[in-house]
């Protein structure tokens, strides 16, 4: 994992949620660690995270990628522990919009790699900054049109993202974007206090 990588940190926050003890093993994706030979062969993607775990069943060492398949896998196989994911349907989409919102509306798009090639193969006519922060902006403002639409409902009046009151895969994933906004000079507190309130 990475400090600053909003996906790993999602799976850590859910981990955390989950009770499951862990260990974190650093990727300095600054000097390229994510590109070395051992571990291209966990994620060929050459991206974190990567959990790692051993199947109890046959002793073999398995290594999944994507923090919401991750989040997913810890919610069905430690059912024990509280759910970041709803079993009511309604609310299992709600979840779903929610987090495919940050996972594919915001965060890839915003993600220094990205906008920084941006910013080079423009020429500079691409600001790395401005680009990032329009994707967050439109991404938020969407975010919070459905987060105050459950909340009309009498039903949905929880203090976190799904109206609920602990959190969920939603929250899991809403918290780092948020430390990523204010990376990228977004006024969360101001713009989107309904988010911030909910961090």
């Amino acid at each position: 994992a990475y400090w600053r990588s909003s996906s790993s940190w999602r799976v850590r926050i859910a981990l955390v949620a989950k009770g499951v003890p862990f260990e974190v093993v650093p990727v300095n994706l600054k000097l390229g660690e994510q590109k070395s030979d051992g571990f291209m062969e966990k994620n060929p993607l050459g991206q974190v995270p990567v959990l790692e775990y051993t199947d109890t069943a046959t002793g073999s060492l398995i290594c999944m990628t994507q923090s919401v398949t991750i989040i997913e896998f810890l919610d069905q196989v430690f059912p024990q522990s509280k759910s970041l994911i709803p079993t009511d349907p309604d609310d299992k989409i709600a979840a779903s919009e929610m987090v495919e919102v940050i996972n594919s509306g915001i965060q890839p798009l915003q993600n220094a790699p990205l906008v920084n090639s941006l910013e080079r193969a423009s020429e500079g006519k691409i600001i790395a900054k401005d680009f990032a922060q329009g994707f967050i902006t439109n991404g938020f403002k969407m975010l919070e049109i459905l987060i105050k639409r459950r909340r009309e409902s009498s039903r949905h009046t929880g203090p976190f993202c799904l109206g609920t009151f602990s959190p969920s895969i939603v929250d899991a994933c809403l918290v780092p974007q948020l430390y990523n906004a204010r990376r990228f000079d977004v006024d969360v507190d101001k713009e989107f206090p309904m988010l911030a309130a909910i961090e």
